[in-house]
């Protein structure tokens, strides 16, 4: 359902709370409670709109909209690497690598790691994620948080049953064939075979490395080795990201 408002025209579309739009612009109002369109001078047409469960009612780059509140970089398959900013690797490496990693954390903030290892499963040519390592850290705690196959789960060593909390860092649960670690602007989901989902809030903007990237909207930079450079070809840049701190199991 949609609805005309008066605007004042200008010369080439619409006028609107004090701002001028040219025909074929688009809005949201305050609140995102609605959508506005300027068909034509003095055509302004409105409909009632929302955000979605997912998103925030923000503004960003000067523009009020819906916006997530998060965004995903996925790993999987065998396995195919989709970053923040939708960059895709392919690459089958068997060891542990660095996914994503937080790059100089304030003092109060949580530090972050997020490992995977691929391992074969039935064919020589391929690897999947087989177990996903979160270590968090802050100035009064560190934690480790394995998710294994078949979805066990340890937390420094020892394994747990779920739901749990891990210190003050975070809560470990399963979302239906997930199991989450859920920290601050972080949450890991891995299903126990090979589908691995980290998402990040938007304050880690340009402020994590690893194979999923540094989050900055370019996917062009993406495919980086850790001293900054570019990688020749996913297989370069998917070696130059194994992890020391995670061997395979």
């Amino acid at each position: 359902m949609w609805w005309s408002k008066e605007s004042t025209a200008t010369p080439t579309g619409c006028q609107y709370d004090g701002f001028n739009y040219n025909a074929g612009e688009s809005f949201w109002t305050e609140g995102c409670s609605q959508r506005c369109e300027c068909h034509a001078p003095n055509d302004l047409r409105c409909s009632a709109a929302s955000c979605t469960p997912t998103q925030e009612c923000t503004i960003r780059n000067g523009q009020l909209g819906c916006f997530d509140e998060m965004s995903t970089c996925t790993v999987t398959g065998d396995p195919h690497y989709f970053t923040f900013d939708r960059a895709v690797a392919h690459f089958q490496g068997t060891c542990s690598y660095i996914i994503t990693e937080s790059v100089n954390p304030g003092i109060n903030e949580t530090q972050f790691q997020v490992v995977a290892t691929n391992n074969h499963r039935g064919n020589n040519r391929v690897s999947f994620v087989s177990v996903v390592d979160v270590y968090l850290s802050n100035q009064l705690e560190s934690v480790h948080v394995r998710i294994g196959p078949n979805r066990r789960v340890k937390v420094n060593g020892s394994e747990v049953s779920l739901p749990t909390t891990v210190g003050t860092l975070a809560q470990v649960v399963r979302q239906g064939r997930y199991i989450v670690v859920d920290a601050v602007d972080l949450k890991v989901h891995f299903n126990g075979r090979s589908t691995l989902l980290v998402r990040l809030g938007q304050y880690h903007q340009n402020r994590v490395t690893g194979m999923c990237g540094n989050f900055n909207s370019d996917p062009s930079d993406d495919k980086v080795l850790p001293n900054g450079t570019l990688a020749q070809n996913d297989n370069h840049f998917g070696h130059s990201w194994k992890s020391s701190t995670s061997q395979p199991r």
